[in-house]
């Protein structure tokens, strides 16, 4: 195999690389629930729910410091948890895909503290150097059963 090939199967190999999934017990109940990587796209539209979010409650916040006969009469609306919205950018469904939407937001925001510290621990060894030092290992061994 000549360096140009070399080249090519490296660069399909790494676009054939995806997010990898783990299963964790569930902390406060029977069963098991699926973490997902965070790919640069999901996290990109987490930051855009946040900002989002942000951008609405600082309307909110400062139509409330409008006199009463000056306010657009704004609803209501509570600041994200960046750390619930990450979980809930993470946690996949049987297929490794996202179970869940910003919508049930309020939903998740209900589980109890304990289970939200759980899944952030896992969330971010999911999202940390060592877990990309094992996606290398994990090409590694496509390249090998390539060959």
């Amino acid at each position: 195999m000549n360096r140009k090939d070399r080249r090519a199967l490296a660069k399909a190999q790494f676009l054939a690389v995806k997010p990898r999934v783990i299963t964790v017990p569930h902390p406060l109940g029977e069963g098991t629930i699926s973490l997902r990587q965070l790919t640069l796209r999901t996290r990109l539209d987490m930051q855009d729910a946040l900002y989002a979010n942000i951008t609405a409650v600082d309307a909110y916040e400062a139509d409330q410091e409008l006199p009463q006969d000056e306010r657009e009469g704004i609803d209501p609306v509570k600041r994200f948890d960046h750390t619930l919205l990450t979980i809930l950018f993470s946690i996949a469904d049987l297929d490794g895909e996202l179970m869940f939407t910003i919508t049930d937001y309020d939903a998740l925001e209900q589980l109890p503290h304990p289970m939200i510290e759980y899944l952030w621990r896992e969330v971010v060894g999911l999202n940390t150097l060592k877990s990309a030092v094992e996606d290398r290992e994990h090409v590694e061994e496509l390249k090998k059963s390539s060959d």
